[in-house]
């Protein structure tokens, strides 16, 4: 699975070379986004709290909270869902540039691999 930039604020994610779905964003600065994975299979992505340390994710279908993202100090990213269960994203390590999903057990279940591009990287 990949993740690709197809602009500034969209990112299509593609399976074997097949779209799977889209992440849009409002703007450059927020995080407020949306994720589409079919027309009748959308989520919206938007801040909760005071702080904006957590993102709320809701079915836009039948409005609903579906997950809860909480940003960590330690730079880790929790992810609850509403049937109970639970993830962690984290870092590898500080230089790394590859990150891990975890279960509440510690078994790493899927590696993540940024690649970032600083020659076509631009902004205003």
């Amino acid at each position: 699975m990949e993740a690709r930039s197809t602009d500034r604020k969209v990112f299509t994610i593609t399976h074997q070379d097949n779209s799977i779905g889209q992440i849009c964003y409002k703007n450059y600065f927020y995080v407020r986004a949306e994720i589409i994975i079919s027309e009748s299979n959308k989520y919206e992505i938007k801040p909760k709290g005071a702080f904006g340390t957590s993102l709320s994710v809701i079915d836009m279908a039948n409005k609903n909270e579906v997950a809860l993202l909480a940003m960590t100090w330690s730079g880790e990213i929790h992810i609850s869902f509403k049937n109970q269960k639970e993830y962690v994203i984290k870092l590898n390590n500080f230089f790394s540039n590859q990150f891990f999903l975890e279960n509440p057990q510690g078994d790493k279940l899927i590696l993540i691999k940024s690649k970032f591009n600083w020659e076509k990287f631009h902004y205003h």
